[in-house]
C-alpha cells in the first residue's frame, strides 16, 4: 500500500466555495431565553461539478481531503418576530417559487421539510486556535488591564498552538436535486 496516496479525512484548510450540504438532525425547543427555536445539524456532502456530479474530496496543496460526511456548524433559528427572518430565508431557499405559508405556529412549527434536505450552500473552512478557559474574575481583570478577555492559547509539548478546524455554512442557495453520492 502506498501511504502517500492515502486521502486524508478531515477539514481542508482555506476553502470558501459552493457546496452541497444535507440536514441530518433537527429539533425544536426553547432557547436559553425561553423563546421558540429550531436547531439544525448539517453535514457536508461535497462540491458540485460542471458535469452534475459531486466531488467528495478536495485537493489543497499536495494533500487530498475526504470531505463527505464532515459535520458543519449547527444552525439555529429563533422563531420570534425580530429573528424569524433567518428561518424564512432558508425556507425560501428550500422552496423556490413557492409562496410562504400564510399560517405558521411558532410554538409548534412544521419541520418535516428539513428531513434529509439537501441544499447548495456557501461554506467556508476555518482553523481556530484553542484557548484556555477563564473564570469571570480573570476576564474582569484582563478587561481592567485593557486586554482582551480571552485565555492563552493551548499548545502542545513543542509550543505549537493547537487548533480546531471546522466547516461553517455562510448561506443557503437552493435545493440540490441531483443524486447524492454514497460515502
Amino acid at each position: 500500500m502506498d501511504l502517500s496516496k492515502i486521502v486524508r479525512a478531515g477539514v481542508p484548510p482555506a476553502v470558501r466555495d459552493r457546496a452541497v450540504v444535507r440536514c441530518i438532525e433537527h429539533s425544536f425547543g426553547p432557547n436559553s431565553n425561553q423563546n421558540p427555536m429550531v436547531t439544525t445539524q448539517w453535514e457536508l456532502i461535497g462540491f458540485p461539478q460542471p458535469d452534475g456530479s459531486i466531488a467528495t474530496t478536495i485537493k489543497r496543496g499536495a494533500t487530498e481531503y475526504k470531505v463527505a460526511g464532515i459535520r458543519t456548524n449547527s444552525i439555529f433559528f429563533t422563531l420570534t418576530p425580530k429573528a424569524i427572518g433567518f428561518y424564512v430565508d432558508i425556507w425560501r431557499a428550500a422552496h423556490p417559487g413557492e409562496a410562504l405559508p400564510t399560517e405558521f405556529d411558532e410554538n409548534n412549527p412544521e419541520l418535516d421539510w428539513l428531513n434529509g434536505l439537501a441544499m447548495q450552500a456557501m461554506i467556508e473552512t476555518r482553523s481556530d486556535v484553542q484557548r484556555k478557559a477563564l473564570t469571570q474574575e480573570e476576564k474582569d481583570q484582563l478587561l481592567l488591564e485593557g486586554k482582551p478577555a480571552i485565555g492563552d492559547p493551548i499548545t502542545d509539548d513543542e509550543g505549537v498552538e493547537i487548533t480546531r478546524d471546522s466547516v461553517r455554512i455562510l448561506s443557503f442557495l437552493k435545493p440540490y436535486t441531483g443524486e447524492l453520492p454514497p460515502f
